[in-house]
């Protein structure tokens, strides 16, 4: 069986229909599926309600001890528990934990300066704990909120631990946005994308505003070992389980967009 790590955003994770959620049955019937997901939106709504201001670094969010405790409430508690509950309204078996769960994720401080506070990079996956919750037929549901080798609790970017899963799973990562894939001028979706093709893309307005971000994660995710990176909307994602061509493929061989 493939696997499959599927990257939500939180933007993304609000709109998402029901439709999503029968699709991710689907795909566990043929796939090992773990599911990675963000929150940010959420996470801005409840520091603004709790008068906690955000500062920022280099543009940057600062993670200090009451964001992280604010990151951890929204992330492990309120989406993730979302997430395993609409899944379980339709007969997934979701299992929804952190990166601090049976230290699922180990992480190191981002910038050891401290300019960031508690911000983390991915050191360590415990393959070992996906596996066991993979062979029981679970589709871990997972919050990126992740500790050192020291116990202390780091915020981690959801893209970045959902690289690091996919790698350390030898999985196939999926970007779940609210577009079908990268588009071009003509307004058909590019099936394939290498990393030269990205930059002509972009450099041409090929790929611009809020999908270069996202081009440049799935790249990111390329260039540190995972196989494959995917970009494709919720509606698309039936294409895996029917092994039919969806969205927008990140390979490290040549592809041209033209």
């Amino acid at each position: 069986m493939e696997t499959l790590v599927l990257k939500i955003g939180g933007s993304t994770l609000e709109s998402l229909p029901q439709a999503f959620y029968k699709h991710v049955h689907e795909l566990t019937r043929t796939n090992n599926v773990i599911i990675v997901h963000g929150g940010g939106p959420a996470i801005n709504d409840a520091l603004e309600k709790n008068a906690i201001e955000a500062t920022f670094h280099q543009g940057l969010r600062v993670t200090t001890p009451e964001v992280l405790q604010t990151c951890e409430m929204v992330l492990s508690g309120q989406t993730n528990k979302y997430l395993v509950t609409k899944l379980q309204e339709q007969h997934v078996a979701a299992f929804g934990l952190s990166g601090i769960d049976g230290e699922l994720l180990q992480a190191k401080l981002a910038d050891q300066t401290g300019a960031l506070g508690l911000v983390g990079d991915i050191a360590h996956v415990n393959k070992q704990m996906i596996t066991m919750l993979l062979a029981n037929n679970y589709v871990p549901v997972i919050s990126p909120i992740s500790m050192t080798k020291e116990k202390q609790k780091l915020n981690v970017n959801a893209d970045s631990a959902a690289a690091a899963i996919a790698k350390a799973m030898q999985a196939k990562l999926v970007f779940v946005t609210n577009i079908k894939g990268v588009m071009s001028k003509q307004k058909e979706i590019i099936p394939f994308l290498s990393k030269k093709a990205i930059e002509v893309a972009i450099t041409d307005g090929t790929i611009s505003g809020g999908m270069i971000p996202k081009v440049k994660a799935a790249l990111s995710c390329i260039e540190s070992g995972v196989q494959e990176s995917i970009i494709l909307d919720s509606e698309s994602l039936i294409g895996l389980a029917t092994h039919t061509a969806c969205g927008t493929s990140i390979r490290l061989e040549e592809a041209s967009y033209v």
